[in-house]
């Protein structure tokens, strides 16, 4: 939830109760991994995977209905390419979706959601290490940063305003996981990942 305080605690306790029942999951190898499984089930299938390739409109017929989506090569912009598709699914923010559609529905989009407040952006940097994160004190697979400052939930949403600009001398809420710590198989060429 992008505020703490407007999620209730018995939803979050059974959800967070339930992970750490069960364990964390980790798919060795990472999400390319992940995404290299679901690849196969497409293509098993029939279907197709594109890479590298970037959708710039979706196409609705007179009902509203997907009909087509055209996407660019995602470096040169080019090659531009239309594919049939009934259906269209999409885990895009709404007003990269609305720039996709015609007016009407980029309106119909933008209205579904207007007056409602910008979720957060979260963002991930990933290092790769030449010396072991051992050396540096990194002995663990996950670590996570309390801030002094973080005193109940309705405080973490003040990392997003520390994120805004320089924070100065107060740190925002972060993990770091460090992949050489298990058996991950990530680290190509030598390299350890911490992210």
């Amino acid at each position: 939830a992008d505020s703490a305080e407007n999620l209730a605690w018995p939803f979050f306790a059974i959800a967070q109760g339930g992970f750490f029942k069960s364990g964390g999951v980790y798919v060795k190898g990472g999400s390319h991994r992940l995404s290299m499984a679901l690849a196969k089930i497409v293509t098993r299938a029939g279907g197709q995977v594109r890479l590298g390739r970037d959708a710039v409109a979706v196409e609705l017929d007179s009902g509203g209905r997907p009909v087509a989506v055209r996407h660019v090569d995602g470096k040169s912009r080019g090659d531009e390419e239309r594919i049939e598709a009934p259906q269209v699914l999409t885990n895009g923010a709404p007003d990269a979706l609305a720039a996709m559609l015609p007016t009407s529905a980029a309106e119909a989009v933008c209205a579904a959601y207007a007056g409602r407040p910008l979720s957060i952006s979260l963002f991930t940097a990933h290092f790769g290490l030449a010396e072991p994160p051992a050396k540096f004190g990194l002995t663990s697979y996950g670590v996570a940063l309390l801030p002094t400052w973080l005193k109940r939930l309705a405080d973490i949403g003040r990392s997003a305003d520390l994120l805004a600009e320089d924070p100065g001398g107060a740190m925002p809420v972060y993990g770091l996981a460090n992949y050489s710590a298990i058996d991950s198989g990530l680290g190509a060429g030598g390299l350890r990942l911490v992210t």
